[in-house]
């Protein structure tokens, strides 16, 4: 049986959406089951067109029930009660990291969370143009072919989760928009390439 090394745990969109680019899932839930420690369960929820919560965890819940983590189709599974799922979006910083801007992303979003800015374009030209940023880049936030945006769940949730080990994917699309956050608010954590799609 695999044991992810934490006590803390971010999952990342490992939910029926993506069910088929998901080859680890029932290593996953044995891991998950055995996990001691706290999990902030991260998903793409009904404003994406996904499952809501409810939806996801009856489809974990029915995945633990078909692989004997639980016994009985009318028991619950406890684990469930011990998770904590936050619905996000997604797509808020891909538009930089899509272009190849991580490390900009990451000192641009830094500066947007001390500022209390939600989306670059709410930055002034003026401030734009002192960023010691690519000219190129600078000009496209000025033009807004490129933009950033915070993502709408409270980023302050992330703080509890510091050092955490992070698991699921995309792995170059929405777990590194989450790997970037964390790391533009100075946040440390390790992945765990068995469970990252």
């Amino acid at each position: 049986m695999i044991t992810i090394p934490s006590n803390k745990l971010i999952v990342v969109d490992i939910q029926p959406a993506y069910e088929k680019y998901i080859s680890f899932m029932n290593e996953f839930l044995f891991a998950l089951n055995e996990f001691e420690g706290e999990i902030l369960y991260l998903f793409n929820g009904p404003e994406q067109g996904y499952e809501n919560e409810s939806e996801l965890k009856y489809w974990l819940q029915e995945q633990a029930l078909s692989l004997g983590i639980i016994d009985d189709e009318d028991d619950e599974w406890d684990k469930l009660y011990e998770i904590n799922f936050v619905e996000k979006t997604y797509g808020f910083l891909r538009d930089l990291i899509d272009h190849g801007y991580i490390d900009e992303t990451i000192k641009l979003t830094r500066w947007m969370l001390h500022k209390n800015i939600n989306d670059s374009r709410d930055i002034p030209v003026s401030v734009i143009k002192r960023f010691k940023l690519d000219e190129d880049l600078k000009s496209k936030l000025i033009e807004g072919d490129l933009t950033l945006q915070l993502p709408e769940f409270d980023q302050e949730i992330l703080l509890k989760y510091n050092d955490a080990t992070i698991v699921g994917g995309g792995k170059d699309e929405c777990l590194l928009e989450i790997q970037v956050l964390m790391k533009a608010m100075k946040l440390k954590y390790k992945t765990f390439n068995q469970f990252i799609y």
